[in-house]
């Protein structure tokens, strides 16, 4: 199911597709699945060709330019191209990784779900905190929790495993 403000994206960076989905929620703060892993952040206009994000603790200033249609991003060296997504032979081929992971440094507010418990894509599974903002982390895809490694009060960093969830019928 799409919000109605989604746009959905491929992003080449260093020649590596990423697939992002991004949500706005309201003006300035925005929502994105980056390969079904959830980001929040705040944005804003410098200028018509720079725009500053504000994720966690950090910010980035990326200049913008648009050539033939395509709107290039860059900052810190790194130079990234957005473009519409479009189907590709093996794309359904590419699934999310079944680790719910928060996004940055934070701490968990509350489980929505219990080990066993059937889950569907996009389900909440796991409410985090930071910076006074709480973010709802999603089932990457259909299937089981498998495993929950966090607990309300838990300190948690990009990467940690909160929630495992396992398609059913398969082994992990």
């Amino acid at each position: 199911m799409t919000h109605p403000k989604e746009k959905a994206r491929a992003i080449r960076v260093a020649g590596e597709e990423r697939a992002v989905s991004v949500q706005a929620r309201e003006p300035g703060r925005i929502e994105a699945l980056v390969d079904g892993r959830a980001l929040c952040c705040t944005y804003r206009s410098i200028d018509p060709q720079r725009l500053r994000i504000q994720l966690g603790d950090r910010s980035f200033t990326f200049h913008l330019a648009v050539d033939r249609g395509r709107v290039h991003a860059s900052a810190m060296g790194c130079h990234a191209r957005i473009e519409p997504v479009r189907a590709r032979r093996g794309a359904q081929d590419r699934a999310p990784p079944p680790e719910v992971t928060p996004p940055m440094p934070a701490v968990v507010v509350e489980l929505l779900v219990a080990l066993g418990d059937r889950v569907v894509q996009g389900q909440p599974v796991v409410v985090v905190s930071a910076m006074k903002m709480e973010s709802t982390l999603v089932a990457p895809h259909d299937g089981v929790v498998s495993e929950i490694r966090a607990a309300p009060g838990d300190k948690v960093s990009p990467g940690d495993v909160l929630v495992t969830v396992t398609k059913e019928g398969s082994n992990g």
